[in-house]
């Protein structure tokens, strides 16, 4: 025979909701989102690709740092996404466009930058690195890929990256 339940059993008086507490769940949001952070910024920036832009392949030893961007395609110069000057004007070598070796428009764009970054080094103390990041068509005349490195040197930024695609 069975046990007559009680009458405290039998209504579920003393039922107890159960809550969720969200500041343990909060804990482990911040902690994926700190070592997500971490992770990205300790393997340098990415770059994104543009559709007809071909970067040689290589085998990545180092990431990229954070840097000015220049694009040189076959048919335009890039600086920071805005067009500078057609590489068929720097390949006829017009006065105005090239001189030693020096393509003149692209020298004054990439010195406005250098200017703009030691500015920013006065006023907020922000180290004026020379830093550049060259992201060149593989298909791209070796020559003309000096010519745009000797520019950047010229205009104060020194410290060259070649970005490529990872094999």
């Amino acid at each position: 025979m069975a046990f007559k339940p009680s009458k405290r059993k039998k209504h579920n008086i003393d039922r107890v909701e159960a809550k969720l507490s969200l500041n343990s769940m909060m804990d482990i949001f911040i902690i994926i989102l700190l070592f997500l952070l971490k992770t990205y910024s300790a393997h340098g920036s990415f770059l994104p690709q543009n559709k007809n832009l071909q970067l040689p392949t290589a085998a990545i030893r180092n990431h990229v740092n954070v840097g000015l961007e220049l694009v040189a395609t076959s048919e335009t110069i890039f600086v920071e996404k805005q067009p500078v000057v057609r590489m068929q004007d720097v390949n006829l070598e017009k006065s105005h466009v090239v001189a030693d070796g020096i393509i003149l428009p692209l020298f004054r764009v990439l010195h406005t930058y250098a200017i703009k970054a030691n500015k920013l080094e006065k006023t907020y103390g922000i180290k004026f690195t020379g830093s550049i990041v060259i992201k060149a068509d593989k298909n791209l005349d070796y020559r003309e890929l000096v010519r745009v490195m000797q520019t950047c040197g010229k205009a104060k930024y020194h410290n060259i990256h070649l970005a490529v695609a990872n094999k």
